[in-house]
């Protein structure tokens, strides 16, 4: 079984189309999560998908930070946890934003229930971060799936912490729910096993 990832970049981020704001700053990245498999012919199959966002640390950290509050709250979230508390959380995230590029945030991700349980989330979210993540600050804010009720969301979100440390995001933000990794690299473990059958 094969995992093919097809990002799509959208150029223009919708409310900002025409808008002074929408020159890059913040990149919308998505992607189906395909499987391929002998069995049906090298057929992809869509077994989920994944959407990211891309911010670009090298524009003013106050355009950045209008331009997340102006697309989403989960943005705004990133943005001001990054671009506004670096001094109040501390020292060491103030330098890790400083010294990279961009921010890779994954902002949903999916994996149907039926392909569960088989590290395709992990390996296709490591073969994400290894082709856009490279020397980033990567970070996602680990929630349950939409299917599960409130009654499950913090047992389902500490598996989530967990799930997510495999991929070395070893940061949390507890107060903005904030995973994440400065100078992102792919643990050793999960480059062992990558290109194994799953």
């Amino acid at each position: 079984m094969f995992i093919d990832l097809e990002p799509t970049f959208h150029l223009r981020n919708y409310p900002l189309y025409d808008s002074s704001y929408d020159t890059l700053k913040i990149t919308r990245i998505e992607s189906p999560i395909k499987l391929t498999t002998e069995d049906d012919d090298f057929t992809p199959r869509v077994a989920g998908y994944l959407r990211a966002y891309r911010f670009d640390l090298r524009f003013d950290h106050d355009q950045l930070l209008a331009c997340a509050d102006m697309l989403s709250h989960n943005l705004n979230n990133i943005a001001e946890y990054f671009l506004t508390e670096v001094g109040e959380v501390s020292t060491f995230l103030e330098e890790a934003v400083l010294s990279a590029d961009h921010i890779l945030y994954v902002e949903e991700f999916y994996v149907d229930p039926q392909y569960r349980g088989k590290n395709i989330g992990i390996k296709s979210l490591a073969l994400f971060f290894e082709a856009f993540g490279q020397g980033a600050i990567v970070a996602g804010c680990p929630f349950p799936a939409r299917e599960y009720g409130p009654e499950k969301t913090s047992h389902l979100q500490m598996q989530l912490i967990r799930y997510w440390s495999k991929l070395g995001l070893v940061y949390y933000g507890a107060e903005r729910n904030i995973l994440w990794k400065e100078n992102w690299q792919m643990p050793q473990w999960l480059q062992d096993c990558l290109w194994q059958e799953i």
